[in-house]
């Protein structure tokens, strides 16, 4: 992997032994990827595939016990279960639906492989709620543009997937004892300035779906994503009203309206009013995954 001279990661202000270290991992592709079980990536892929159906879910979630039962629990939480009691994995799909329980999978596999640090895990947990909080904003705008792929919400909730991966990495350094890991503002600078090459490579990796690899690789620079901006600019979209969800401010959501994504994707202001609306519902479907 290499980058230009324009795009180089770079520090404000001091270059310690981590930043080195670790834009070295990143500049040879030697940041440990976690690996996926294969029924994650086969659900993730599932999304896009028009021809898939309950009966390949089914298949696929009953080959992993411990995934089928996270998702019978969440079935009979609060949010999803009605008057009769889910009993078995038939049941929760016959009554939530093909989406909702991909959808399930596809949070439960990611969260247990990716979203884990014992060193960094609050900083992993604010990463993964926005990621969660991204990804439904993701799938209400598609909704709105009539965009009939679900393949928006995986993209929201794996746009900063290289952020989890190099806080487990910057551990490892610190382990070898060879840098100093406690420095938290060069820290995050570094995660926010290298997160992008990493996520990118970590999606070509778990073989996902293009429109995943181009959120990571081109979430700051869309007009570059080719074919791909559509999902790309979805996803920034959605970040900025996850941001919005998550710290609040009128001038941050003044912001939002006017930003050049709202323009792009052929919303208008009253929509986003709407999905800023929706803000609760949006925060009530992803407390049971945070």
């Amino acid at each position: 992997m290499r980058w230009g001279n324009e795009q180089r990661p770079t520090l404000l202000g001091e270059v310690n032994s981590l930043s080195e270290e670790l834009e070295r991992l990143v500049l040879e592709g030697q940041i440990k990827l976690p690996v996926l079980p294969v029924v994650a990536t086969q659900v993730i892929n599932m999304a896009a595939n028009p021809n898939a159906d309950l009966e390949d879910l089914s298949g696929l979630v009953h080959q992993d016990q411990s995934l089928a039962g996270h998702i019978l629990r969440i079935s009979n939480s609060a949010l999803f279960s009605g008057a009769i009691p889910i009993r078995s994995l038939k049941d929760a799909i016959n009554r939530l639906g093909f989406a909702a329980i991909r959808e399930m999978a596809t949070v439960i596999t990611i969260k247990g492989q990716v979203f884990q640090s014992k060193q960094f895990g609050r900083q992993i947990e604010c990463v993964w709620l926005h990621a969660l909080i991204s990804g439904t904003y993701c799938k209400l705008i598609a909704i709105q543009m009539s965009v009939e792929s679900d393949i928006p919400f995986i993209c929201g909730l794996l746009h900063t997937v290289g952020k989890p991966i190099l806080f487990q990495a910057v551990s490892d350094l610190g382990e070898s004892g060879n840098v100093d890991t406690r420095n938290e503002m060069v820290l995050m600078n570094l995660v926010d300035r290298l997160h992008s090459f990493v996520g990118k490579e970590a999606a070509k990796a778990w073989k996902l779906p293009p429109e995943v690899g181009a959120c990571c690789k081109f979430f700051k620079d869309r007009w570059d994503a080719g074919d791909c901006r559509k999902a790309v600019a979805i996803t920034v979209l959605a970040s900025r009203l996850a941001n919005w969800c998550l710290e609040g401010g009128s001038n941050l959501k003044n912001n939002i309206l006017h930003d050049s994504t709202v323009k792009e994707l052929g919303l208008d202001p009253e929509q986003i009013e709407h999905f800023c609306e929706e803000k609760n519902e949006v925060l009530d479907s992803v407390r049971f995954f945070h």
